[in-house]
């Protein structure tokens, strides 16, 4: 049995729990916890039997995977198995449960109900990691790097949690992968101070003073490491998942809160409440938020309601008809009176109280009801009446406060517009450009607002509250709506400022709308067309920007001589994009700790962090050694050619931008552009790459120049616009997830990869040799 590994496989499985125990404070009730058991318990007993069977660690991956999907389909979905075995239709099964699972963790605040749903996504994640680490670890008998997964596991969890979690879920887990470690580095040494013959004794003392001095470095560090940890502020959490940091303590809250009709743009944002607010049903798709009020009075970084706006008994007639009909039946309204929530514009109410409606659509009713619908237009403008040229905006609809230009911020909004807008710009395009440029790598969202920032000019202090979040960037929707709306002013575009509610968490056909998820946003007005909503805050908020405002892929005009007619991929419709909406309110940290201060208080850690950087370093290291390895290794242009497109593509799957991958390069480039936030600068850099490889590809030989410099030349080219292209994309993400793609890239680890394989082959022969040992 010693083959089987029995020992050191119960061994993986307890770190393998241990690093998925901490979901439990994200998912309730806990009946998840026996289903990942079962599954991860099952991976590791395969894995045992194959070890004990067979000396193959192919054959032993290939029966753990077997014995997961097997169980994963007899336990989820066993409806529709074909004589007891997975088919196309448990695919379907269990993708379904899936998407749900990803519905609810977009949406849900932890912490999130465990449905079936939930159950299969942790099931999945608990007997995967068992896989992985259990082939790593015991058939590989390579603790350390099983290390990464276990870190990976461990490291969702903890990073959606938006208060410190126990000290004991990293303790355990660190302690039991240590203890892989030792027993591994221990069985090395029993090897090393094996034998009979002179020394032999000396060499069996010298071992265990190693292992005893070993295991005493190894409870130390895990003591200064939890010791530290409860020691350092806790700092603000950057979400690895969309919809599990909503709660302001990462584990739920609550608290009353309703929306208020007066901004202050100079607070931070904090006590998000997570009582209902609404409950209600919609036929659409892709539900829009629901507005409560227009702000039109904005004085000293303050947005209110205009005082005696006057009201209507009807609706008001929608300019467009570019549109689709769409209902909401509300079931549960806890909004008091006068507020009442409904998408714009609503063409039809049907409710109990009397009600009456604004000239900017905003209706308010007499009392509170608990049930109301309403018929509201989905907006979808041509292009064409988009483009078109205003004739003049002072009419109809458009009052004088909707382009009314803030003084105070002016300065800077001016400023931004000149780097971002051309003279020979549509309305349309410079309502794009605003658009793109705040949802863009240079702002960032935060609930806690910078406060205090000089002057260029003068270093004083900035007193004006929107000319602050244009320099210091960072923000919450109040800031970036408002900035918007004042740039659009300033380029003649009549804007406002709306409040409301974004669609809520679904559960079923029911979505629940909380207090957090109180949101703003501008609308702007386009003649022939009407009022049309913007999103200008960075999608980790807000969800995916409305189709109209986003800019459309222009594909490339030339194709190289020689090009193959394949079918092209389809283009990338905006309303087919998922509509992930993440009101992330994490609790803001008040009377954090300078770095100064945190210097002088642990100034003996400064040794610490830096032999930790140098040991960060070394991913990085190996992936730039890997990429001149790979330049170095390619022959000719077409070859380096291919080898700068598959870095890049490499770069961008460090970020989870992963085209199919058998797209051609044009799809691929079309997935790319759909994907992500790109700058003129890149998209045209995008372009030539795409052009590049296909001509690398499918044009003839002769069509390449001999000339080296030339060709020098267009590669040099080609590497500026690659890194165009992916400091564009990764200068896009939040902070955690640039940090992993900067210290843990895909190039790195296939260098490690090659070396593990090596010392396979190495540990292969050793076993060998201690095998025939043991024989005689």
């Amino acid at each position: 049995m010693g083959r089987a590994r029995i020992g050191e496989g119960l061994l993986a499985l307890a770190c393998v729990a241990a690093v998925v125990a901490p979901a439990r404070t994200l998912f309730e009730p806990d009946t998840w916890i026996s289903s990942a058991l079962f599954m991860a318990l099952l991976v590791a007993g395969a894995g045992m039997v194959a070890r004990a069977l067979s000396r193959r660690d192919s054959v032993v991956l290939l029966a753990q995977l077997g014995v997961g999907v097997l169980f994963t389909a007899w336990i989820f979905a066993p409806e529709n198995l074909w004589f007891g075995l997975p088919g196309w239709t448990t695919v379907l099964d269990l993708n379904a449960l899936l998407y749900e699972a990803r519905v609810l963790i977009s949406y849900a605040v932890p912490p999130v109900k465990a449905g079936p749903g939930i159950t299969l996504l942790l099931a999945l994640v608990s007997w995967l990691t068992m896989l992985v680490v259990d082939y790593l670890a015991v058939t590989r008998r390579s603790p350390e790097v099983a290390g990464i997964p276990l870190f990976a596991a461990f490291l969702v969890t903890a990073s959606n949690s938006g208060s410190g979690m126990s000290v004991w879920y990293f303790t355990i887990g660190a302690l039991l992968w240590l203890l892989m470690l030792s027993r591994a580095g221990a069985r090395s040494l029993r090897r090393w101070g094996s034998g009979s013959g002179p020394g032999a004794v000396a060499r069996r003392s010298t071992a265990n003073r190693v292992a005893a001095v070993g295991g005493v470095v190894t409870i130390a560090a895990v003591v200064c490491a939890a010791v530290i940890a409860a020691l350092l502020p806790h700092l603000p959490t950057r979400f690895l998942l969309d919809g599990l940091g909503r709660a302001t303590d990462g584990v739920g809250s609550s608290g009353a809160g309703t929306i208020t009709s007066t901004v202050d743009l100079a607070k931070s944002l904090q006590g998000q409440s997570q009582r209902p607010v609404l409950e209600y049903a919609t036929s659409a798709r892709r539900p829009v938020p629901l507005r409560i009020s227009v702000l039109t009075r904005y004085e000293n970084g303050e947005w209110s309601e205009a005082r005696d706006a006057p009201l209507s008994d009807g609706l008001p007639t929608p300019t467009t008809t570019d549109a689709t009909t769409e209902t909401i039946d509300v079931t549960s309204n806890l909004l008091g009176a006068p507020q009442l929530a409904v998408p714009y514009p609503t063409v039809d109410l049907s409710i109990e109280a009397s009600w009456q409606s604004r000239r900017d659509g905003t209706i308010v009713v007499d009392r509170r009801t608990d049930r109301y619908s309403a018929t509201y237009l989905d907006l979808d403008p041509d292009e064409a009446a988009l483009q078109r040229e205003p004739g003049g905006y002072l009419v109809g609809p458009i009052q004088a406060t909707d382009l009314y230009v803030d003084e105070a911020s002016a300065p800077y909004v001016d400023r931004i517009l000149s780097e971002i807008i051309t003279p020979e710009m549509t309305p349309i395009e410079k309502a794009r450009a605003i658009q793109n440029h705040l949802r863009g790598p240079l702002y960032s969202y935060s609930l806690e607002l910078v406060e205090t920032a000089l002057w260029e000019e003068t270093g004083e202090p900035i007193e004006d509250p929107l000319s602050r979040f244009l320099v210091t960037r960072q923000g919450y929707c109040t800031q970036f709506a408002t900035a918007m709306v004042m740039m659009a002013r300033s380029e003649g575009i009549p804007a406002r400022f709306a409040i409301g509610f974004l669609p809520g968490t679904p559960d079923g056909e029911v979505r629940t709308v909380v207090g957090a998820d109180a949101h703003a946003w501008p609308e702007l007005f386009f003649e022939g067309v009407g009022w049309l909503r913007f999103e200008p805050t960075p999608s980790t908020r807000s969800g995916s920007a409305p189709a109209y405002s986003l800019p459309a892929w222009d594909a490339p005009s030339g194709q190289p001589s020689g090009a193959p007619t394949s079918t092209a991929a389809p283009s990338l419709d905006q309303h087919e994009l998922p509509d992930l909406y993440d009101p992330a309110v994490p609790q803001a940290t008040a009377g954090s700790t300078s770095a100064t201060q945190l210097l002088s208080r642990f100034g003996w850690l400064a040794v610490v962090l830096v032999l930790g950087l140098l040991g960060a370093l070394t991913m990085p290291a190996t992936a730039w050694w890997e990429r001149r390895r790979r330049r170095r290794l390619a022959r000719g242009e077409q070859d380096r050619v291919e080898v700068i497109w598959q870095d890049l593509l490499e770069r961008l799957d460090d970020v989870g931008v992963s085209p199919p991958p058998d797209a051609t390069p044009r799809q691929a480039g079309k997935f790319i552009w759909g994907q992500t936030f790109l700058s003129p600068e890149a998209r045209g850099a995008l372009r030539r790459m795409v052009s590049a490889v296909e001509k690398a590809r499918y044009a003839r030989p002769s069509t390449w120049s001999d000339d080296a410099d030339e060709g020098s030349d267009r590669i040099d080219s080609l590497e500026s616009d690659a890194r165009t292209i992916a400091h564009d994309v990764v200068g896009s993400l939040q902070r955690g997830e640039r940090a992993r793609a900067t210290w843990w890239p895909a190039a790195g680890v296939a260098a490690w990869q090659r070396l593990l394989e090596f010392g396979r082959r190495r540990s292969s022969e050793d076993d060998r040799v201690e095998e025939l040992s043991r024989r005689d």
